[in-house]
């Protein structure tokens, strides 16, 4: 824990003089090492709040004199949607990071007068990559370089190493003692097929562009396979999340009239948004290739989610396969989209 903790610091720049603002729930690995453990190694101050409040957020930022947060899942869009005002800048904060980053980043750093980091870690293994403060503006979406010590490469199901720009199965070897988990408590075949090929398997896909710097594309167990294409839940989400009317979306399969599975997004709207589901895929189709938009649509009050914010997709997928919720399907209404539909 420490020894994470350590390389944390290092590579998210903490300084002794900093104060990190924790409002996630300290049973999860973001706030319990990510942030509060990093800070306490570091010699960091650490400002504890017990939930995270949009309204009371930047209020408790300039009382604490917080010099960076973390921003998981939906916080960051909760952030972005509300009004603007003259107290934007009125903090100290000079970080800020962001998981994932959304199609926003530049105007959001640009609003609030903060700088916006990522990296890619896992709770079961270890941070391995992570933006520098220098990285160009346009790698602002990626997920940084491998960080010193680690053995970060892209592979297919049969572990051999992909090219760079070709998606695949992110793997890790850490070549440092002691840095990352042993293992899974009282589970060795999870351990063992985790582990197999001297390499830890992440279940994530994503690929290295030709400079080094890696891409999450998705959880392999999200990736929707459609029609011989497989479609990545987080790259539709980010499109849908681009309309200036949404706040938060959530992408999963669901099982339409044929044995495969077709696109379904459940869409949080701004209050008071007349947004309709035939311009929110008029949208999508401008925005995206045309076997990705989704069939099947739903606009939420709101969306379920975990302790530390995550969209609990499982629960909307359920719901819209049981038909408990009111999905508006795309091509009942008689909008077929296609390829050349698209290019008109």
């Amino acid at each position: 824990m420490n020894v994470w903790a350590a390389q944390n610091a290092m590579a998210r720049w903490v300084a002794h003089d900093d104060v990190e603002y924790v409002c996630l729930p300290l049973f999860h690995a973001n706030a319990l090492l990510n942030s509060t453990w990093t800070a306490f190694v570091a010699g960091a101050t650490v400002a504890l709040t017990d939930r995270y409040s949009t309204t009371r957020f930047w209020s408790e930022i300039r009382q604490c004199g917080t010099t960076r947060f973390n921003s998981l899942g939906a916080i960051v869009n909760f952030l972005w949607t509300q009004p603007p005002t003259p107290q934007d800048r009125d903090h100290k904060v000079r970080l800020c990071s962001m998981a994932p980053v959304p199609p926003y980043v530049h105007e959001f750093e640009a609003r609030f007068g903060v700088k916006v980091f990522t990296g890619y870690g896992l709770s079961d293994y270890c941070l391995a990559a992570s933006t520098r403060l220098d990285d160009p503006a346009e790698k602002a979406f990626s997920c940084g370089k491998p960080r010193p010590g680690i053995d970060l490469r892209i592979v297919d199901d049969n572990d051999i190493e992909l090219p760079a720009g070709q998606t695949g199965e992110i793997a890790l070897r850490s070549h440092e003692t002691w840095s990352t988990a042993s293992g899974y408590y009282k589970m060795p075949e999870a351990t063992l097929q985790a582990r197999r090929n001297f390499l830890f398997h992440t279940g994530d896909r994503g690929y290295l562009d030709a400079d080094g710097y890696l891409y999450f594309v998705d959880r392999k167990k999200d990736s929707i396979r459609r029609r011989g294409e497989n479609i990545s839940s987080q790259e539709v989400e980010a499109v849908l999340m681009s309309h200036p009317e949404v706040v938060n979306a959530a992408v999963y399969p669901v099982r339409g009239d044929l044995p495969e599975d077709e696109v379904g997004a459940s869409v949080l709207l701004r209050p008071g948004s007349a947004l309709s589901y035939q311009d929110l895929t008029r949208y999508c189709v401008e925005n995206m290739s045309y076997y990705m938009v989704s069939r099947f649509l739903e606009f939420v009050d709101a969306l379920p989610l975990t302790e530390s914010g995550k969209i609990e997709k499982f629960k909307l997928k359920q719901r819209a396969e049981q038909r408990l919720s009111p999905l508006w399907d795309r091509e009942a209404a008689g909008i077929v989209v296609s390829r050349a539909s698209a290019r008109a």
